[in-house]
């Protein structure tokens, strides 16, 4: 489902980056490439640097601004996200710790609302 999403949003680029119609139609072309690369690629909620990895630990930090945040809500929990994750994400309902597999399970519910 990942690289399925990651291959619309480069499609997307290229027939933007070949776009030859009206202002119009690049401008909407635009804005649905915003709009896919935000909802189908996590970032950090404070630097937008977007994070591909996850090695069973919901509670992230960003490599780009050392942001801790909770890897299901992406709230942005200062410099540990730990505390958010205790007994769970609140808004999300997601472990602290689980298998990759799982995770991906939450980060689609998320994705499809």
């Amino acid at each position: 489902m990942e690289k399925k999403n990651k291959n619309k949003v480069e499609d997307l680029k290229k027939k933007l980056a070949d776009v030859t119609g009206s202002a119009e139609k690049r401008e909407i072309d635009t804005h649905r490439l915003r709009i896919l690369d935000d909802i189908f690629t996590l970032k950090c909620p404070r630097c937008k640097l977007a994070f591909l990895d996850f090695e069973g630990c919901s509670a992230l930090t960003c490599a780009g601004c050392s942001c801790g945040f909770c890897s299901y809500c992406l709230e942005d929990c200062g410099e540990d996200a730990h505390e958010h994750l205790r007994g769970g994400c609140a808004q999300e309902g997601g472990p602290m710790y689980c298998e990759h597999a799982d995770w991906l399970v939450y980060q689609r519910r998320r994705k499809a609302r």
